[in-house]
C-alpha cells in the first residue's frame, strides 16, 4: 500500500506544471472565400440568353462556438457569411445585377493534434448544414431565397500565446448541393428501373483567420 501511495505522489509529481484543460472554446474569423457556380438550361432575361449562375468570389467573416470534448476534440457550430453578387453568364453575355449573401450553417467534430496545452495546435474539422442564399431584385423582381444541403471541410492550425487566448488559421471547404442532371438508366431485375442523376455542387473555398477564446 505504500508502494503505491509513493508511485502516485511521483507521478503527480511528473505531471506538466500549470496544465489546464478546457470545456469551451469560441472564435471569430475573417478572409476571404473563392467561389463558383453551376450550369444550367438557357434562360432569357431582357431579351438575353444565359446557361451559368455563379455566386463571385468575396470577403467573409463568421465564428464559431465549440465544447472540448477532451484534450484532443471538439464538437460544435459554425455560421459564416459571404459577401457576393449574382453573376449570370452565357451566350457571349455576362452581368452582376443581383447583390447576394451566401450564408453556410454546420454542426461540426474536429480533432487538434496536440495535447490540450500545447502552444500550437494543427486541426482538422468536418461538418454537415446547410447553404443559404439571399439575393436582392432583378430588373424589380424579387428572386427566391435558396437554402441547400452542404458540407464543409477544414483544417489549419491554432496558436496560444496566451493561457486563454489564441489565434486560428484555417483552409476550409464547402460543397452545397444545388441540383441533379439525368444521364442515364440504372435497372435491376428485382426492383426494376430507375432514372441515374449527375449531381451538381457549388464550392465554397475559404482562406481565414481570426481569435479563439477557450474557458
Amino acid at each position: 500500500m505504500k508502494r503505491v501511495a509513493v508511485f502516485l505522489v511521483l507521478l503527480l509529481a511528473a505531471s506538466p506544471v500549470g496544465a489546464q484543460y478546457y470545456n469551451f472554446e469560441v472564435g471569430v474569423q475573417g478572409g476571404y472565400t473563392f467561389s463558383e457556380g453551376v450550369e444550367t438550361e438557357t434562360f432569357l432575361i431582357g431579351g438575353e440568353a444565359f446557361d451559368e449562375v455563379d455566386p463571385t468570389s468575396g470577403a467573409s467573416y463568421g465564428f464559431n462556438f465549440a465544447y472540448l470534448v477532451n484534450r484532443f476534440g471538439e464538437i460544435g457550430f459554425m455560421m459564416s457569411q459571404q459577401q457576393s453578387n449574382l453573376q449570370l453568364s452565357g451566350v457571349g453575355n455576362e452581368r452582376e445585377p443581383v447583390g447576394l449573401d451566401v450564408n453556410s450553417y454546420h454542426g461540426y467534430a474536429g480533432y487538434n493534434f496536440g495535447f490540450g496545452e500545447a502552444k500550437v495546435q494543427p486541426i482538422f474539422f468536418f461538418g454537415l448544414g446547410a447553404t443559404q442564399y439571399l439575393s436582392g431584385d432583378l430588373n424589380g423582381q424579387e428572386i427566391d431565397d435558396e437554402t441547400r444541403f452542404s458540407t464543409t471541410w477544414g483544417g489549419g492550425v491554432k496558436v496560444f500565446p496566451d493561457e486563454h487566448i489564441g489565434l486560428k488559421f484555417i483552409g476550409q471547404w464547402t460543397p452545397t448541393y444545388i441540383k441533379s442532371d439525368a444521364d442515364g438508366w440504372w435497372c435491376d431485375p428485382y426492383w426494376g428501373c430507375f432514372v441515374t442523376g449527375d449531381a451538381d455542387y457549388s464550392h465554397q473555398f475559404q482562406m481565414a483567420g481570426g481569435l479563439l477564446y477557450r474557458f
